[in-house]
């Protein structure tokens, strides 16, 4: 290869592989979440593990039924209280795998004003999100799966208080 435009081609060719594979390949690829919901009492061996009576136990404050945006997408969405501070549970999450996927808390659904608490984690099964200690939970009624790359709204959940 001594022209100088074979490796041109070589070298854009190979671009346009890996920039195809990294936009295609998650959608052909499923990847599954177990983490464990903090609202399910623990037990070790035949000992139920007994929570501190100082402690609250984990409290359900809102939830919401994932929607079908761009892409098919269901499960929970769950806001809940711990004694360590609120954390956002995705539960029985069904979508479609995509590049960069990320997990929002949002004013609304166009993420115009949001709090990004990750990737996503998986596209099928349950996860736990962290949400940072000085959020008002107020001020964020949806959940949102979200493809930052190109600004497409796979699912959304609005949240809603419990009774």
């Amino acid at each position: 290869m001594k022209n100088p435009w074979s490796w041109l081609g070589l070298i854009l060719g190979s671009g346009v592989i890996i920039f195809l594979l990294w936009i295609l390949l998650p959608f052909v690829v499923n990847r599954t979440s177990h983490d464990v919901s903090p609202l399910v009492p623990t037990s070790t061996g035949n000992i139920p593990v007994l929570p501190d009576p100082s402690l609250m136990p984990p409290e359900l404050i809102k939830t919401g039924l994932f929607k079908t945006r761009a892409h098919d997408t269901s499960g929970l969405a769950q806001l809940i209280e711990t004694n360590s501070g609120a954390l956002l549970r995705l539960e029985d999450l069904n979508t479609l795998n995509g590049p960069d996927l990320r997990v929002y808390l949002a004013t609304d659904e166009t993420a115009s004003e949001s709090l990004d608490l990750g990737p996503l984690k998986a596209n099928r099964g349950d996860m736990n999100y962290v949400i940072p200690d000085d959020t008002d939970l107020n001020k964020y009624p949806y959940v949102l799966i979200w493809c930052r790359a190109f600004s497409v709204l796979f699912g959304s959940a609005e949240l809603e208080a419990q009774n």
